[in-house]
This record gives C-alpha cells, sequence and structure tokens, in this order.
C-alpha cells in the first residue's frame, strides 16, 4: 500500500477545523500524519504582519517548502499518510481573490510538482459560510469577499480528478463521508511520487 497526501480545503466557514478534529478523534486514522498550512508559526506571523501582496505570495511558498521538506516529503518515503488542513490551493485561491493581476505569477513560484493525490473540498456557499462565521463572533469576512474566494477555488478545482466534493450536511453525516471516502482512497493501488534526485516528486504536477 503506497502513501497518500490528503488536503482538506474550503472557505473559512465551510467546516474545516470541526472535520480534521472528528477525523483525529475516530479513532481511524492513528498512523496518518496530521498537517496544516500555514505550517511553520514564524512565516504564520509574517504573513499576517505583511500587505505587500508580493511579499505574501514569497512567506507562503518559503512556508510551502519548508513543510514539505519537513513533514510530507519524509513522511510519503516512510510509507506514512498525511492529512493537511489546506494546501497550496487554498493559498491561490485565496491570493488570486486578492490580487487577479497576480495569477501567473503566483502559480509560477509554486514548487514544481506536489504530490497530493486527494482533495476533499467541503464547497459550503458564501452565504451559510458567513452564517457561521458570524455564529461563532469572529465576523470578519465579507458577503464579496467568500465569493471571491469560492469562485477561485472552483476555478482551480473544476475537472480536477483528484477532488471529491462534499456537500453541506449534518456534522456527523460529513464526518461519516469523509471518514469513508479517506479509508477507501488509503487503499488505493495509486502510485504516490517518491523523492528522487532530479526535479522533485511525480505524478501530481502544479
Amino acid at each position: 500500500m503506497t502513501a497518500k497526501y490528503i488536503a482538506i480545503e474550503g472557505i473559512d466557514g465551510s467546516g474545516k477545523s470541526t472535520l480534521l478534529r472528528n477525523l483525529k478523534q475516530s479513532g481511524q486514522f492513528k498512523d496518518c500524519i496530521f498537517t496544516q498550512e500555514p505550517y511553520c508559526r514564524t512565516y504564520r506571523l509574517l504573513i499576517q504582519n505583511t500587505t505587500d501582496p508580493m511579499e505574501k505570495a514569497a512567506l507562503f511558498v518559503a512556508d510551502r517548502w519548508k513543510h514539505l521538506n519537513e513533514v510530507v516529503y519524509p513522511a510519503l518515503e516512510q510509507g506514512k499518510h498525511v492529512i493537511s488542513d489546506r494546501s497550496y490551493i487554498s493559498n491561490i485561491a485565496y491570493q488570486v481573490a486578492e490580487k487577479p493581476d497576480m495569477e501567473d505569477y503566483i502559480w509560477d513560484i509554486q514548487p514544481p510538482k506536489i504530490p497530493i493525490t486527494k482533495v476533499i473540498f467541503l464547497n459550503v456557499t458564501p452565504p451559510l459560510a458567513l452564517e457561521r462565521i458570524q455564529n461563532r463572533g469572529t465576523d470578519t469576512e465579507s458577503p464579496d469577499w467568500l465569493d471571491k474566494v469560492w469562485f477561485e477555488y472552483i476555478k482551480i478545482l473544476k475537472g480536477d480528478v483528484r477532488m471529491v466534493m462534499i456537500k453541506p450536511n449534518s456534522e456527523d453525516e460529513i464526518t461519516r463521508q469523509v471518514v469513508e471516502i479517506i479509508r477507501e482512497h488509503l487503499q488505493e493501488p495509486d502510485p504516490v511520487a517518491v523523492k528522487d534526485d532530479s526535479d522533485g516528486f511525480d505524478p501530481f504536477v502544479v
């Protein structure tokens, strides 16, 4: 059985944090490595404290390289599955929503090959996501902003064979669905990239 790299994605208010907590507590994935992006606390603080889009893009990529080299690549080489809260996909969705004219640049500076084997996208509509954000007392997002980010997610993931879209449902039902999807995926014989001496990983090219 080959190691898999699974990304959990969705706009703010989609329920990612709740889902990841439930996955950890389910006891089904004790041998998996749970991680997140941004990964490094230092980079997270720098990202939060800059208003320069170019600098922010560079910091996200620096953090991603650190995450890949310190967590993802070693885990996959050891045959351990990785489940990540966000990935390059959310980074690109949010930054392109903020600065559409930077889209080509943001794609160009990403690590050349990222070995994600499955993307689980919590497809919560912006109005529902905003309602959840307001209910938890952290109303920091505008409807227009969430609309833009959601649109970028859809644009990125459209036609991506790795993507499974999860529709809004009860917390227990979403957890049940995702547990089943992940368990099935972990048993799939699809080859995962193996680190080599050339330009990174295969076969999933960003």
